[in-house]
């Protein structure tokens, strides 16, 4: 009896033992297991890994494991599992990360979302790599998911925006926009088009990146003016917005054929002149003219024209010139005071820019009188220094 007794009490302490000993908390896979069934039912409530491992996972957690018998490990299945664990708490690696961007994309499943949101959102702590896509087989092949990360390069981004722009689908959009919004990390290159035969072919994407030569911005320039096109626009305006990076030169307009066609209303300003004559020097293109002989064969300027002009560049003081003797023609327009454009040269300098920048505006508006910029008795040049001296 006592004995039986003894056994009964025996008994009950090892229960009650067992009942009072704490659950132990899951594991690293365990818990990693369970958040992941809780992700994919919608159930976290906003808890990011290390929030749901805390709450979730320690004591008296209960694992959301397969009720089959656990499979016997070896050690090193043992060391491949516990790696995993930590690799699931750290996320994705850039290169799992873009993967999955990409397989998102592809799918249609980014719902605008760019690759810095994705990153923060879809391949932190307790992420699953997308499925990964085949090996490469080639060296280029396997830094093309590094390249996605990184973004465009200016060759293949210089591409896309010419097939876009090709396709009419820039909506409007600019080189610099275009590169930031559609070249940047995660985004995807245009199809290649086909491979350059000469050299200068070659060089056409890297020259569309950087925008068009002086000589091609003045070519179009002048194209847009002959077609009524400018709208307003000057000459740095105009360079700034149509040949910039990324711009097209338009097709070289057709040269006049005889001097009348020069002269009907198709001749250049005094102005774009100048412009045209600075885009040829400055890409070395004059062939030896000087400015005069250069307004007269590229300009439609008359051979009887005023050769005492300079070109706006190349006008030096040395000394004011000869008072005049005779008055000027009427109708004529002298300027009233220095420009503001040359105020900060020497007075004498100063009046001499002002009044040649007068005289081109004058020769364009066609109310010179006959005046020549010097001649004797008093060119527009002494008549012009004279009054702003006065």
């Amino acid at each position: 009896m006592l004995i039986h007794r003894l056994a009964i009490l025996t008994g009950l302490a090892v229960t009650t033992l067992f009942l009072a000993a704490p659950a132990n908390a899951l594991t690293m896979a365990e818990c990693s297991t369970k958040y992941n069934a809780a992700k994919d039912a919608g159930t976290l409530g906003g808890q990011t890994w290390n929030q749901f491992r805390k709450a979730e996972c320690g004591t008296e957690a209960a694992a959301t494991t397969d009720t089959k018998p656990a499979k016997k490990t070896t050690k090193t299945d043992t060391k491949a599992a516990a790696a995993s664990d930590d690799d699931a708490a750290k996320g994705l690696t850039a290169k799992e990360c873009s993967t999955k961007y990409q397989a998102a994309k592809a799918a249609g499943t980014l719902n605008g979302m760019k690759w810095n949101d994705f990153r923060k959102t879809e391949c932190a702590a307790g992420a699953t790599a997308a499925a990964e896509p085949a090996k490469a087989t080639t060296k280029a092949a396997a830094a093309s998911d590094d390249d996605a990360a990184k973004g465009l390069t200016a060759k293949e981004c210089s591409t896309k925006y010419q097939a876009a722009k090709a396709a009419g689908t820039l909506n409007g959009m600019k080189w610099n926009d275009f590169r930031k919004t559609e070249c940047a990390a995660g985004a995807t290159a245009a199809a290649e088009p086909a491979k350059a035969t000469t050299k200068a072919a070659a060089a056409s994407d890297d020259d569309a990146a950087k925008g068009l030569t002086a000589k091609e911005c003045s070519t179009k320039y002048q194209a847009a003016k002959a077609a009524g096109t400018l709208n307003g626009m000057k000459w740095n305006d105009f360079r700034k917005t149509e040949c910039a990076a990324g711009a097209t030169a338009a097709a070289e307009p057709a040269k006049a054929t005889t001097k009348a066609a020069a002269e009907d209303g198709k001749g250049l300003s005094m102005a774009d002149c100048s412009a045209k004559y600075q885009a040829a020097k400055a890409s070395n293109s004059l062939g030896g003219k000087k400015w005069n002989d250069f307004r007269k064969s590229e300009c439609g300027a008359s051979a009887s024209d005023d050769d005492t002009v300079p070109a706006a560049d190349e006008a030096t003081y040395t000394s004011d010139p000869q008072k005049p003797t005779v008055a000027a023609p009427g109708g004529v327009k002298f300027p009233t005071a220095i420009s503001k454009k040359f105020a900060g040269e020497a007075p004498g300098k100063g009046r001499m820019h002002t009044c040649l920048e007068r005289y081109y505006a004058n020769k364009d508006a066609n109310t010179l009188g006959g005046l020549k910029w010097i001649q004797k008795g008093g060119g527009f040049y002494s008549l012009c220094n004279a009054k702003l001296k006065s």
